[in-house]
């Protein structure tokens, strides 16, 4: 009881300092949740396109430049879809809407297609590391 009441204790004078020394406190809530079937690495290919899956992002490196979902759309409006064999994000910008589709083809082996504004485009093959 005492080590709880200490570490209670203690959080509340950082958050104090903190506050008083005008540092904020941002809790980061992921606006991606892949489904656990896509969790990896994986790759177009040719090696030129990857995507890396994590529980809360989407690491996606092309031509040299990685991008961070997380970080690349965190003023958009983003929902996502998962099911057994499809995960869905549509992400809205103004008046743009962008989907991203990875359709499972075999647990090694993924289809993914980019909708930008109803045009559709793939699909391209992604193979797992």
């Amino acid at each position: 009881m005492k080590a709880l009441s200490r570490r209670i204790i203690s959080a509340i004078i950082i958050i104090a300092a903190m506050s008083f020394l005008g540092c904020s406190i941002t809790f980061i809530v992921s606006k991606f949740s892949p489904p656990s079937w896509i969790l990896g690495s994986w790759t177009d290919a040719s090696a030129k396109t990857s995507f890396v899956f994590t529980s809360s992002d989407i690491i996606l490196s092309s031509s040299g430049i990685t991008s961070y979902y997380s970080q690349t759309y965190v003023d958009s409006t983003v929902t996502d879809e998962a099911t057994l064999i499809q995960y869905k994000i549509t992400v809205t910008e103004a008046d743009d809407t962008e989907i991203y589709r990875f359709d499972m083809v075999t647990s090694e082996i993924l289809n993914y297609y980019v909708t930008l504004n109803d045009k559709t485009t793939g699909p391209k093959v992604l193979y797992k590391h």
